[in-house]
């Protein structure tokens, strides 16, 4: 005899928990699944689990006795989990609030589903049938480079279960301004360090300017900065604005009184004059630590002096001699 749980028009009691009783005279009965299977669904074999399986099953029963017989299916579906991380100051984390979506096209024009990574940066879609799928991210959480990269999942039932990690930068950068100046004993560009750097005290300013900005009219980030006493100042900044521009930067110093630089501006009105540094962004730098950090160096040089002494020459019979007595 067949029996098939799906169909509920016959006497037997179907039940929803994958269970069917039949009522059958005393005997040994040999009792074997059909090939017939739901979709997506194959049998479990003897090789494959040797206790838990379909393989055939023989039942004796007694008189006013019950058997059992178990069989084993498994469903050929996958899985694709999101492991989503954030990058900042050069330290990967979980990253909890970006969207990704799962599409069967490569374009990402044909959605099936979408989810949101929890607070462990995790994110799984369940329950695929085997095949070719695509992932790509919707919305990055707030501050953070959307991962623009699509990432295309095969599933088989050798690799039912797969797992794409992406990664989103945060959008800040780290920079140091090193200030240098000219040793003239050795002729060459020194660091400033705690014996001059209060020399240089709120004589810095930050601006920037984005592709369609110019510096005739730029953005002040921070003005009257300091150096520390390594003669640095160190700042982390964003390389985009809201829009995805990129950032251009440059630091400009007021010069102090004797101080000069290659480059440097006339006096203006105040009789101030400006050194520029170069222009730099960040695109390329984001999510760096503050060891990798962009390096801007600025060189000074001082006025030099003369020392000069006039010196009295007596004239004598013996002809002409200095006289140390006397300087003019």
């Amino acid at each position: 005899m067949t029996i098939n749980p799906a169909d509920t028009s016959g006497a037997d009691s179907v039940w929803t928990d994958g269970t069917i009783e039949v009522y059958l005279d005393a005997g040994t009965y040999m009792v074997s699944e059909t090939d017939t299977l739901p979709s997506n669904t194959v049998k479990v074999t003897a090789d494959e689990n040797n206790g838990n399986n379909a393989a055939d099953k023989e039942v004796a029963i007694a008189e006013e006795g019950s058997g059992t017989a178990d069989f084993y299916n498994r469903e050929t579906l996958g899985s694709i989990s999101i492991d989503k991380k954030g990058k900042v100051d050069g330290v990967e984390s979980d990253l909890m609030g970006a969207e990704f979506g799962l599409y069967r096209d490569e374009a990402c024009e044909d959605p099936i589903t979408s989810g949101t990574t929890d607070n462990q940066g995790d994110l799984t879609f369940g329950r695929l049938t085997y095949d070719t799928y695509y992932v790509k991210e919707i919305e990055a959480p707030n501050g953070y480079i959307k991962d623009d990269k699509v990432y295309k999942v095969e599933l088989t039932a050798e690799n039912a279960e797969q797992t794409v990690t992406s990664v989103n930068l945060f959008n800040n950068a780290n920079i140091k301004l090193q200030k240098k100046v000219l040793d003239i004993d050795s002729d060459s560009s020194v660091d400033v360090d705690q014996s001059n750097y209060q020399i240089f005290e709120k004589r810095f300013t930050l601006q920037r300017k984005t592709s369609g900005g110019s510096w005739d009219n730029p953005e002040t980030v921070e003005e009257n900065l300091s150096l520390g006493q390594d003669g640095t100042i160190s700042r982390i900044l964003p390389a985009y604005d809201g829009d995805g521009n990129v950032y251009t930067y440059r630091f400009v110093e007021n010069l102090p009184e004797g101080w000069h630089g290659a480059g440097e501006t006339l006096p203006d009105a105040s009789g101030s004059r400006f050194l520029y540094s170069k222009e730099f962004t960040l695109e390329n730098n984001i999510g760096n630590g503050s060891s990798e950090a962009v390096l801007i160096e600025m060189e000074n040089w001082r006025n030099g002096s003369i020392d000069l002494t006039k010196k009295f020459w007596d004239a004598g019979s013996g002809g002409m001699a200095v006289n140390n007595s006397e300087d003019l």
